[in-house]
């Protein structure tokens, strides 16, 4: 099951320049492997809007619940704390092409 996410954090949040947001987000980029990892996630691509202070994220969870407990991890909310996440589950092209016919 694939899910959307995306990560914005304000100017003042950003952790090219807050020294306190840039050691949770090295600690959390250190340990998403292994978060990934316990909870059966696949990091499909990731890319950064550098000027617009936001990260897409692609994840392939084996359900809901897998992606819910890897968000409610305390490494993932320390992660969330300086941001706005969204996750939203969606479905390739060629799958919403096939409900349509």
């Amino acid at each position: 099951m694939l899910f959307l996410q995306t990560a914005k954090h304000s100017p003042e949040s950003c952790p090219r320049h807050n020294e306190t947001v840039n050691k949770v987000f090295e600690s959390f980029n250190a340990n998403l492997g292994a978060l990934l990892k316990k909870y059966g996630i696949k990091m499909v691509g990731g890319w950064a809007l550098t000027q617009e202070h936001t990260m897409v994220m692609i994840f392939d969870a084996p359900d809901p619940n897998a992606m819910f407990n890897f968000m409610k991890d305390p490494e993932t909310g320390a992660w969330q704390s300086y941001q706005i996440i969204k996750t939203r589950p969606v479905i390739t092209m060629e799958a919403a092409m096939k409900m349509l016919k």
